[in-house]
Order: C-alpha cells, then sequence, then structure tokens
C-alpha cells in the first residue's frame, strides 16, 4: 500500500511549531477536558465548552483549529488517522524546520490521535463541516445594504421625495465548488417577509432540536 504523501503548506507550519513547543501536561490536561466532550452541535460551542472549562480563550482558539485542520484531512483523504498523522510526520521530516523535533512529536503522538480519532467530537465536527462545504448551494455569508435614493423635482433644486430599496447579497457555493455572490433586491414588504420565514425556519429548528435531544442523535450546526 503506498504512503499517504501530504505537504503542510507553510503558512500552516506554525500550527505544528505551536504544538510540539506546548506544555506537556497542558495538552494532557486539555486533551482530557476535549476527550469528555460528547458529540458538539457546532464549532462555536466546542469552544465555549472549553473556555468554561478554565482554559484561555487564545489556547482554546489555536487547537481547535489545528484539531480539525487535522481532521479534515482525515475526512478529505478517506484515510485512517493513524495514516494521516504519519504523513503529517513525514512532511515535517522532509521541511525539517529549525523547530522540528521528532522525540516531541513521537511522545504527543498517541495523545493526539485519540482526539482526532473514529467518532470523537473533533471528527464528528469535521465531518459536518465538510458535508456543509461540499453541498453545491451551500451559503457561505449573507449581508443585506440599504440603499436611499432621492427624488428631486424637474429643475433639480428640490428633494420632492426618497426611495429604500434593500439589497440582500448572498456568498455560496456553486455546483462546481466555487465561490460565488448573487444580489437580490427588496422593498420593505419583502424584508418583513424575509425576517418572518427566517423566524419560522427557526422555530422549526428548535422544534427538531427538542426531538434529537430525547433521542442519541445530535444536530450539526456548520458555524
Amino acid at each position: 500500500m503506498p504512503e499517504l504523501r501530504l505537504r503542510i503548506p507553510r503558512e500552516h507550519l506554525p500550527m505544528f511549531q505551536r504544538f510540539l513547543e506546548l506544555d506537556g501536561s497542558t495538552f494532557g490536561e486539555l486533551s482530557s477536558e476535549i476527550l469528555a466532550l460528547n458529540a458538539v452541535p457546532s464549532v462555536a460551542e466546542f469552544r465555549d465548552r472549553l473556555i468554561r472549562s478554565g482554559q484561555s480563550d487564545e489556547l482554546v482558539e489555536w487547537m481547535t483549529d489545528f484539531l480539525l485542520a487535522i481532521g479534515s484531512i482525515g475526512i478529505r483523504t478517506s484515510e485512517p488517522i493513524q495514516e494521516v498523522l504519519a504523513g503529517l510526520q513525514r512532511d515535517l521530516e522532509r521541511q525539517n524546520p529549525d523547530w522540528w523535533n521528532e522525540s516531541e512529536w513521537k511522545e504527543k503522538l498517541p495523545r493526539l490521535a485519540g482526539l482526532v480519532g473514529p467518532d470523537t467530537s473533533v471528527t464528528l465536527l469535521s465531518k459536518a463541516s465538510a458535508l456543509s462545504s461540499l453541498s453545491p448551494g451551500s451559503v457561505l455569508n449573507t449581508r443585506i445594504f440599504t440603499e436611499t435614493r432621492w427624488i428631486f423635482s424637474d429643475s433639480g433644486d428640490n428633494v420632492m421625495g426618497a426611495l429604500t430599496k434593500h439589497v440582500l447579497v448572498i456568498a455560496s457555493v456553486d455546483g462546481i465548488g466555487n465561490d460565488t455572490n448573487q444580489s437580490f433586491v427588496l422593498d420593505d414588504s419583502d424584508l418583513e417577509k424575509l425576517i418572518a420565514q427566517a423566524e419560522r425556519a427557526r422555530r422549526k429548528a428548535e422544534a427538531i432540536a427538542s426531538l434529537t435531544n430525547t433521542t442519541s442523535t445530535v444536530t450539526f450546526e456548520t458555524r
């Protein structure tokens, strides 16, 4: 079976440097808290729970990004996590930055493998994120701009009125995975209808959440 070949982008190397330089006892404590988490419905909730356990915001932010980055590699390659970690180690050895420390990596490796192993909270969040990002039509961001257009007299020296319009801009993923923007012009009536539909969708999501809370199923969010 051929070895999994991975290449860590240079801009991501600082995450691995931070991991190797992280105090072992701090990593052990944080790992235990992560493993104690059951399926968490969102990355934000994952971070919040760790912060509430007493960890610093900055440490939790970095560790979350680091673990999800590794988890996403496993999802994309469909390789066992041990193969992914071995591929990462081979690339670190190939790039051989000044801070590379093989003995430190091997010492932390078993605990790291446990964090990103099958069915952990990290892996489930990685799967949910991957499924969302790969789905055509997935919304990346939305914004509403409000524009006012003045209506002048024929002579142009008097303001006779104003027309207010709202522009809804939706950034999404198209059918082949590219980012795309779509704009829609709304009047006040359209805006009220949109708000009503959004509120109805939120209530439906809450109803689904209350139903799944009675079972072992978790409803995942993608943000």
